[in-house]
């Protein structure tokens, strides 16, 4: 994310049915019964906050100056001795900041059916504002929400009306349109984002499109029955897209952005956001290549044309798009059209993410990438080693390689205290808190948490995650009219790519992955080329994975595009020499019909777009797997199975595609449903044979592995095996385990584990995740894994003690306790649901605010309320977290001042004396400003 933001705000987040079930549809709920309730969300500056302020009146400068003034008072009040004025006036300012920071006129409604974004058609009311709907987005619909605004602001403004003409932008209205994809490409507007400067003057170009030629496997789902696969004998004529989806950026506007977004660096591309406008740009030195392979007229000019045929005069472009980025771009007669109406609409260009300065050194695999693999058990365990042993090395280590644990690392001696949280800061300044009970608890935790992802293939290696580009000197060629031979275009020929980060390191070749993925075909082993052309011409993408127009890359990385897409690239040894050529897959693409859009289709878009299945979808291919290992290479049942696994990356796509419009075939269940294996009255004796031998290659099961994935599978699993194990010994005076290395079986006793193993609610087979799992397992088996106190620890150390007299310590305690409680609860429920990991920590981040002002309101002298919060949490055995939550802050405070305000820290350096994670480092110590 771009880093500079002008405020947080915050919206209320509703489910339907409340909406629905009050009087009139009027729910009335109050800022904090919100809060209470986890109904609010915190969100990201971006356009479409910024228009309705611009629609507001509302001054955006002075109201992120007054935020800002709130909070200075609200901190300096609470650094004043506590008294019942300062309470109040504490109590006032958090109330200023909820009515600041509050979009009451934008809210986001969960459908918790389908059917009720049209019975919320009409709109509805929310303390007597009417709303109306707005928009769905991307991301919103996959988890059945969409957004609504006021119908009218306070100054009787339609509201909602005046932002959809906005986001119109003055298009051409009576275009068809898939409503699905307009739907998406609206909700651009809706992306968290920061504004950059204007350019001079914008280039719109046609994409560049080369072929090659390539064997490939066609999979296709337009007949009826299942996907069809054929594979053609003769290569096929294979269109790349070499610019889907990213343009060029010079470097004097990249360096002006770069301030922006304020970096202090030359970013080696953004990914930027306009009225219908997303994608890379990438900085390239587009002048230079105009000077040397450009044709200049009379007057030393060199002239381009645009896709609406119109010249510009490259001097004066810094910025040129693609039509692959400017969705909408025949919408409009020219460019001068398009900015126009985004200048009346409140439009301009913003940034959402920039390349950073550096790539990492390591990234994990998952087992989406592992699962295709073929490994030895010594490769297993040499593929699992790293991670094992950077575990054990926590476990046994001493307290640098704990804080090295806890991501106290740092690129620089020019760290930003932001960047490393309160816990690890701790250690980092006062070596004592290592013994802290809240911080060896938060590293057992770490040390679980890494032992069960390992576990799922969460596998450390050398590697990065890098945004993808495909050649811009390719796309110059074609934009300034350089004739060259469709296999000549670019400076990377087929099978290459390049990375500065892997010729620096000397890699020659490396695997390159991109979830979601299904199949082997979906990997890819690329060469990394550079020579002193490419250093020269890319020598400001430094952190790009730069990709060849000239093979089928992109369409076997399950169809990449170069709009912010991203590869995980490794040089790991096993992953090299076990990734098998295969020939890519090519999915027939269907197309959604166009319309006139209006209201009405675009409400049926987002109904028809609710849900995410590809989670569901990638399990039942992975299940597949460790069906397929039971059977031989040159069986009817493995190939079938693999027949179905390339099938799955057609209806991972297709499932993606339902967003745009696109109606596709789901997966047979017949692939995945035994009941759908049922016998039919009417069933031939043709028909029951195949039933039954499908019978024996579905995947009805999810893997072991993914035990550590799903707790209910493992609560499952565990019963199963506690219940058989009993029943085992009472038929045969011997343990499941005992049976299965027992030479001489009776024919009741194989009988008996041949249904143990049937009605087992997991499949325990040899796939390789299994294994993987199972070597991780026995790494730490009867292994002390977690890591204990070395000496007696004294809170203390953490507080202040400016009054022992602690006569707030009552209300404070119970507060302790509601918040455990409501913590506990919270905890319980995210598991049962399975929230995900944003909707998680945006409802503890609102939690915890709410506890936090409402203990300020209690106890105003943060000092003081720090010490009372330490009482209560350490002098019980119960959970520390709570003061961490609400004081951490106060914490660090008080423990650099016990240090003289110094902290150690730990840079890289290959001369260092402390290694880990296969890196060295050396100590330092920094003083910290008051």
């Amino acid at each position: 994310m771009a880093k500079q933001q002008m405020y947080q705000q915050f919206i209320f987040k509703l489910h339907s049915s409340r909406i629905l079930k009050a009087p009139d549809k009027n729910l009335k709920i109050s800022i904090q019964e919100a809060r209470d309730n986890r109904e609010i969300i915190s969100l990201a500056d971006g356009q479409i906050l910024q228009m309705i302020d611009e629609i507001n009146s509302l001054d955006r400068k002075f109201t992120a100056d007054r935020i800002k003034e709130i909070k200075r008072e609200i901190k300096l009040l609470k650094k004043q001795p506590k008294s019942r004025n300062t309470s109040v006036q504490i109590k006032k300012c958090y109330q200023d900041l909820d009515n600041i920071q509050c979009k009451l006129d934008y809210v986001a409604i969960i459908m918790n059916n389908k059917e009720d974004i049209f019975k919320l058609s009409y709109g509805f009311r929310i303390n007597g504002t009417y709303y109306n709907r707005l928009i769905g987005t991307t991301n919103g619909i996959k988890k059945n929400t969409v957004i609504y605004a006021a119908a009218k602001n306070s100054q009787h403004i339609k509201l909602c009306e005046e932002l959809t003409r906005r986001m119109n932008n003055g298009r051409n209205l009576n275009k068809e349109l898939v409503p699905a994809k307009f739907e998406a490409y609206k909700a651009l507007t809706c992306s968290a984002s920061v504004p950059v400067t204007h350019p001079k003057d914008i280039l719109v170009v046609d994409d560049l499109i080369v072929t090659c030629k390539e064997k490939v496997i066609k999979i296709t789902d337009e007949f009826d029955g299942e996907p069809v696969l054929t594979e053609p004998d003769n290569p096929e004529i294979i269109e790349v897209n070499d610019s889907d989806g990213y343009g060029l950026i010079t470097p004097t506007l990249s360096e002006i952005w770069a301030k922006d977004v304020l970096e202090d660096y030359i970013p080696s591309g953004y990914c930027i956001r306009n009225s219908f406008c997303k994608g890379m740009v990438f900085t390239f030195d587009f002048h230079k290549f105009a000077y040397e392979y450009g044709t200049f007229n009379e007057n030393g000019d060199c002239i381009v044309i645009d896709v609406w045929g119109n010249e510009h005069n490259i001097k004066n472009v810094d910025l040129i798009l693609t039509t692959s980025m400017l969705k909408l771009w025949d919408s409009y007669d020219n460019i001068d059209s398009y900015l126009g109406n985004c200048k009346n609409n409140g439009y301009g260009f913003r940034v959402t993410k920039v390349c950073p300065e550096k790539l990492e050194n390591e990234r994990n695999m998952n087992y989406q990438f592992l699962q295709s693999y073929e490994l030895t058990d010594g490769e297993i365990q040499e593929l699992i080693a790293p991670t094992v042993n950077e575990i054990k090395d926590v476990i046994h280590g001493d307290i640098d390689k704990t804080i090295l644990f806890l991501n106290g690392a740092t690129s620089d001696e020019d760290f930003s205290l932001n960047e490393i949280d309160n816990v690890t800061k701790s250690v980092m300044i006062e070596p004592s808190m290592a013994n802290d009970p809240f911080v060896i608890n938060r590293i057992n935790y770490m040390i679980k948490k890494k032992i069960t992802q390992a576990k799922i293939g969460v596998l450390k290696v050398h590697g990065n995650y890098a945004v993808i580009s495909g050649d811009p000197f390719a796309l110059c060629q074609k934009i300034f009219g350089v004739k060259v031979e469709n296999d000549d275009y670019g400076l990377l020929k087929a099978g290459e790519m390049y990375s500065k980060y892997w010729s620096d390191y000397g890699s020659d070749r490396v695997v390159c992955f991109r979830a979601p993925m299904s199949c082997h075909n979906n990997i890819r082993v690329m060469n990394i080329t550079d020579n002193k052309m490419m250093s020269e011409w890319y020598k400001y993408m430094a952190t790009v994975n730069i990709v060849n127009c000239h093979d089928s890359m992109a369409a076997a990385l399950n169809g990449f595009d170069k709009d912010g897409d991203c590869l995980i690239t490794t040089d790991n040894p096993i992953l090299l020499r076990n990734t098998r050529p295969t020939k890519t897959i090519m999915c027939v693409q269907k197309k959604a019909n166009k319309e006139i859009i209006c209201e009405s289709n675009l409400m049926q878009a987002n109904y028809n777009s609710f849900g995410e299945e590809i989670g569901k979808v990638t399990n039942r291919i992975t299940a597949m797997y460790d069906v397929q290992v039971k059977y031989p290479k040159e069986s009817k049942e493995y190939k079938i199975l693999d027949y179905r696994i390339m099938c799955g990356q057609l209806i991972q796509q297709n499932t993606i595609d339902k967003a745009k419009g696109i109606i596709s075939k789901p997966m047979p269940e017949a692939w995945y449903n035994i009941f759908a294996l049922s016998y039919n009255d009417n069933d031939s004796d043709e028909e029951r044979v195949a039933k039954e031998f499908n019978k024996t290659i579905i995947a009805d099961k999810k893997p072991y592995f993914m035990c550590y994935i799903y707790p209910q599978e493992m609560s499952k699993y565990k019963n199963y095996i506690e219940n058989n194990n009993a029943q085992c010994i009472n038929l045969f005076g011997m343990t499941i385990s005992e049976l299965e290395v027992l030479k001489d079986k009776t024919e009741d006793q194989l009988k008996y584990l041949d249904w143990y193993y049937k009605k087992m609610p997991v499949s325990v087979n040899d796939c390789t995740m299994n294994r993987i799992c199972r070597a991780v397992e026995l790494a730490f088996e009867n292994y002390n894994t977690e890591v204990k106190s070395s000496a007696r620890f004294d809170y203390k150390v953490m507080q202040c003690r400016q009054n022992d007299k602690y006569s707030d310590y009552p209300k404070l305690k119970k507060m302790y306790e509601n918040y455990t409680r409501d913590i506990t609860q919270y905890m319980v429920l995210s598991k049962k649901q399975r929230f995900d990991k944003e909707q998680i920590d945006n409802d503890k981040m609102i939690m915890t605010e709410n506890y936090r002002k409402l203990c300020s309101e209690i106890c105003t002298d943060e000092f003081v309320l720090c010490d009372i919060l330490l009482d209560i949490c350490y002098k019980t055995e119960k959970s520390k977290k709570f003061v961490w939550d609400i004081c951490s802050d106060t914490i660090i405070e008080n423990l650099l001042r016990l240090n003289d305000w110094q902290m150690s820290y730990y840079v890289p350096d290959e001369t260092g004396d402390i290694e880990y994670g296969g890196t060295k480092y050396r100590k330092a110590v920094r003083k910290i400003g008051v």
